[in-house]
């Protein structure tokens, strides 16, 4: 009998950061994350996140100079990913 897809574990998860920003937008929520140092902004199913938290998530597709046109604005680089676990705070 196979198992239905399960969200993988937050140690499986490659990426760890601190939250800055959380932004919810319709189905996603657009999520800055202080990671190894730089800034970079990732974007998730919506889910609950508060600056501050602990995050680890996938790697994801890189798109480059992506316009939301719900927030009006441009950002540079966001990597869309498909699991994100809140960690701690």
């Amino acid at each position: 009998m196979l198992m239905p897809d399960k969200p993988p574990a937050p140690s499986e998860l490659p990426n760890q950061g601190k939250v800055l920003t959380a932004i919810d937008a319709n189905d996603f929520t657009y999520i800055e994350v202080e990671h190894r140092g730089a800034r970079e902004w990732i974007a998730a199913p919506k889910m609950a996140v508060k600056p501050g938290s602990m995050i680890r998530y996938e790697e994801g597709s890189v798109m480059t100079n992506f316009y939301s046109k719900l927030l009006q604005r441009t950002f540079p680089t966001v990597m869309f990913v498909g699991h994100v676990a809140v960690v701690g705070q």
